[in-house]
């Protein structure tokens, strides 16, 4: 019984040892409401968003999933760097992209940073179309260890340019803590040991006789 008990224990060990898988949060903002602030819609996907706003395009655009997508809650649809759509996460990001509708002249930058406020960039990564970027649209990504902040805006701003986001994606980087074991592997882990005790029983019964 003591050896079941340590072939059990190390099993046991093993599983919970095994590492959680990352996870992947897709938004198309088809949910929102036209003109409204976006804020914490998202928090319970750990998604929080500061200066953005959501926008109705009717019929959609290219490079759009739906009709939805946001823009500057006071710029509308150009806004510089300095004061750019803002998205925090309650966890460790490991990778974060948006697709740029209409993007033009102005170009689309996405920078991500490692704290939900100042911090040290992690990632950039910029992009320009052609114009005023009719028809044109782009997806910008960033990657790091440990994405906590994005801020996304146009490269430029003056030259009557404007964009808007869509398709939001947020990868979090897996938790380095201890996650619950699936109930699968535990199902298979007890089956696994009454096969060892059974095995053990018939062992001893064929000894005694």
């Amino acid at each position: 019984m003591k050896r079941i008990l340590t072939i059990a224990g190390l099993l046991f060990g093993w599983l919970l040892a095994l590492p959680a898988l990352a996870q992947t949060v897709t938004l198309n903002f088809d949910d929102g409401t036209a003109d409204s602030l976006v804020g914490g819609h998202y928090s319970a996907q750990g998604i929080t968003f500061q200066d953005a706003r959501w926008v109705n395009m009717g019929s959609g655009f290219p490079g759009m999933s739906g009709t939805m997508g946001i823009n500057h809650a006071t710029g509308g649809y150009q806004w510089g760097p300095s004061t750019p759509v803002i998205a925090t996460f309650a966890q460790p990001a490991s990778s974060v992209s948006v697709d740029g509708i209409d993007v033009g002249v102005q170009g689309l930058v996405i920078t991500a940073f490692d704290a939900p406020t100042g911090g040290t960039q992690v990632a950039t990564q910029q992009v320009f179309g052609t114009d005023v970027g009719v028809g044109q649209f782009y997806t910008v990504t960033v990657t790091g260890a440990n994405i906590r902040r994005v801020e996304i805006s146009q490269v430029t701003t003056g030259s009557g340019d404007g964009m808007l986001l869509d398709n939001f994606r947020v990868t979090f980087a897996a938790p380095a803590v201890v996650t619950p074991v699936p109930t699968l592997e535990l199902g298979g882990l007890a089956g696994l040991v009454a096969l060892i005790m059974l095995g053990t029983a018939l062992q001893r019964k064929r000894t005694r006789n």
